[in-house]
This record gives structure tokens, C-alpha cells and sequence, in this order.
């Protein structure tokens, strides 16, 4: 309604994305599991238009590092930024439920798994086409390996993401060294542009 509220919403909302960096530096300090709560806490709070009220937390300890950080506060950013325009945190009486947990698959892989629920929103209809808010997430998550999925159900959207955590160190050694296999099913893209890398990795994924 004024300047000095927009101002105060942007600074938040930049220090959320601030506290993101700081926790990739923790991480890297921090052996075990790691408690994620504050983290998310301080990421999605300032999109939250009921604060406290509209935003519900649950998990405990999961394994993280720094790239695993960087890929959870990249989706959420993008996730809340979706639910401000569209989605729960659009009006005061919306709300996001955040849950998380550490499973291990059918191959005995760990992963984490993330499910993300908006509530009391607007009707949802689902987009004709992906946008490039879609395009990023999907990127973003599958240069970790990870998966999205999102069901834009009428009452609120639901998006589950997994992410493999607790990754075989003399496996990554060995891709640094060059002696990983590709078994010519997957390409590597070095570019320091995230866009462009992104692009490049869209026109591989049409060959």
C-alpha cells in the first residue's frame, strides 16, 4: 500500500535468499545430519502474507551439503514466488505446508523428499504450457539428479521434490579425475551463464 512497505517486503525477501548463502557455508563446516527447519523458515516467512500463521514447517535432521542448499533455496525462492502470484501466499487467509524427510528408494539410494502444499488459495487451474519459472525448477533440480513432481489440484498446488543426499565420495572423486563412465547416456555442460546453460541443456535434451 505505501513505499516504505514495499521496501521493507524486497529487503526481506533478500535477506532470505542472504540467509541461504550463509547456510551453504555452514554446511560445509558441519558433519551429519543437518536441521533444515531454520533455514526454510527463513526462506519462505517473508513471503508469507499471515507470517507464522500461514506457514507450517515439519521434518527433522537430514544430511546437506553446500550444492543441496543451494538447489533447496533456488526451488523454494521460485516455489514462493508461484504462490505469491498465484497460489496461497496471494491472500492473507493462505497457507503453505512444507514437510521433508530422508527415505531410501528401491536401490538403496538416500534421498530426501519435500512436499510442498498450498491451502486456502485462489481456485488453481493448471497452465496451458510450463513457464520459465517451470523451466528453471526442473533445471535446477535435475543438474542434481533430483525430480519434481506438480499437481495443480483445485484446492491448492502440491509439488513433491527428491534430491539424492549422502552421495558416494570416491564416486564425485572420480568424476573430478575424468574416470567416471558416461556410457554415452549423459552430457556434462560447463558455462558459468546459468541461462545459457540452461538453453544448451534444452537444445541437448531435443537431439
Amino acid at each position: 500500500d505505501d513505499a516504505e512497505e514495499l521496501a521493507e517486503k524486497i529487503n526481506a525477501r533478500i535477506r532470505s535468499l542472504g540467509r541461504a548463502h550463509e547456510a551453504m557455508l555452514e554446511v560445509s563446516f558441519t558433519e551429519g545430519p543437518t536441521d533444515p527447519h531454520p533455514l526454510f523458515r527463513d526462506l519462505l516467512l517473508p513471503y508469507a502474507p499471515s507470517g507464522e500463521a500461514g506457514l507450517t514447517l515439519e521434518g527433522g535432521a537430514v544430511p546437506l551439503d553446500s550444492n543441496i542448499v543451494s538447489v533447496l533455496a533456488l526451488t523454494l525462492h521460485e516455489l514462493a514466488i508461484n504462490a505469491v502470484k498465484h497460489g496461497a501466499d496471494s491472500v492473507p487467509e493462505g497457507h503453505v505446508r512444507l514437510a521433508w524427510a530422508r527415505e531410501t528408494d528401491a536401490e538403496g539410494e538416500e534421498r530426501l523428499r519435500l512436499d510442498w502444499r498450498e491451502s486456502g488459495g485462489p481456485r488453481v487451474t493448471a497452465p496451458e504450457r510450463s513457464g520459465f519459472g517451470s523451466t528453471l525448477l526442473r533445471s535446477i533440480l535435475r543438474a542434481e539428479e533430483g525430480e519434481v513432481r506438480v499437481d495443480f489440484a483445485e484446492e491448492g498446488v502440491v509439488c513433491t521434490i527428491e534430491l539424492p543426499v549422502g552421495q558416494d565420495a570416491a564416486e564425485s572423486e572420480r568424476a573430478t579425475q575424468g574416470e567416471a563412465r558416461l556410457a554415452g547416456r549423459r552430457v556434462m555442460v560447463v558455462e558459468d551463464e546459468f541461462l545459457i546453460a540452461i538453453s544448451l541443456e534444452m537444445a541437448l535434451g531435443e537431439q
